[in-house]
């Protein structure tokens, strides 16, 4: 990826004639496709996801066999919609956390086993971690046996200690349009029938793809990119766009509506697909209007006045010109 962001730095070095048609110097298109390359791209799922952190926030705490820290450092499954931070499940599945003990026994004490134990609370949209470690430990003293054979002796002693970190918690995200119907308006004439697909509720997914009679088309309604946290810890940031795949066949798009081309149409052969950042679902609810159009009609008397003015207009200066001309 590198060595292609040098050899496009290169070829607008190099080729100064590639500047658009609207006037974008050399330096804001090489910005441009930089931002391009440098884009870490999502592939979709959020198990692909970094979640070991590598600037965890710890702060030891001592006590007087051991120490220890605790940190949540982020969430699974979080993503941050317009400047907003969500997770998907369970927060206590979602959150991640990190520790390390360390004991501070003396050269004649050893550790037999330490044993850290996790417990959550969620409570006013914050999750507090605590974390109980149990450390088994033993002091080790040189004895002599009464037939003078040298031994040591091991104290068993347990030590405690209990930690906490509490970190707010980003909002749980809910697609709440799912239930919504879609509307439709089938555009039955003969001249220039089509149908003009609504989705309505499209605040919160990622994309609607439309198909019909084997053609899609997408329509994009956020960016994704992988970012990360302070600590490490990636996620998804989703920016609001509005970009239509390129359409081709009989599907299109007028606005944020999609436009099926062609008499004849049927709910039966149209799919529509809702990708939310964590789910995709179906369409199943349509609102469907027929409206059956004659070419005769289409015309709005309203119309007919300006009309007929604009054809006596035109008329009278097509004399005017032949008479001028020959």
């Amino acid at each position: 990826m590198k060595m292609l962001t040098i050899l496009f730095f290169l070829f607008i070095m190099f080729c100064p004639v590639v500047a658009s048609a609207e006037g974008e110097d050399n330096e804001s298109i090489l910005l441009r496709l930089l931002e391009q390359f440098d884009k870490n791209e999502w592939d979709g799922s959020f198990d692909s996801l970094n979640y070991k952190a590598t600037y965890p926030a710890g702060v030891w705490v001592s006590g007087p066999h051991m120490m220890a820290w605790v940190d949540i450092v982020g969430y699974r499954n979080m993503s941050r919609i317009n400047n907003t931070d969500y997770i998907f499940g369970d927060p206590v599945a979602c959150v991640i956390v990190e520790s390390e003990v360390k004991d501070l026994l003396a050269w004649n004490d050893n550790v037999d086993w330490i044993e850290k134990e996790f417990s959550y609370n969620v409570s006013d949209g914050n999750i507090t971690v605590t974390l109980d470690i149990t450390m088994l430990w033993h002091h080790s003293t040189e004895i002599t046996h009464p037939n003078g054979n040298k031994g040591v002796k091991k104290d068993y002693h347990y030590a405690y200690m209990t930690l906490t970190d509490t970190e707010r918690l980003p909002l749980q995200y809910a697609y709440t349009a799912a239930n919504t119907s879609t509307h439709l308006i089938f555009y039955n004439n003969s001249f220039s029938p089509k149908s003009i697909i609504n989705v309505p509720g499209k605040d919160g997914l990622f994309y609607i793809e439309y198909s019909y009679n084997n053609e899609s088309i997408k329509q994009n309604l956020m960016n994704d990119e992988i970012e990360t946290n302070l600590k490490g810890i990636e996620y998804i940031n989703f920016s609001e766009v509005k970009r239509w795949d390129e359409s081709t066949g009989n599907l299109s798009h007028i606005g944020s509506s999609c436009v099926i081309k062609g008499a004849n149409f049927t709910l039966d052969d149209l799919n529509i697909t809702l990708r939310t950042p964590y789910t995709a679902g179906n369409t199943t609810k349509y609102n469907l209007t027929v409206n059956n159009v004659t070419a005769g009609s289409c015309i709005s008397p309203v119309l007919i006045p300006f009309m007929f003015v604009m054809g006596l207009l035109l008329s009278t200066l097509f004399i005017i010109i032949k008479k001028t001309w020959g």
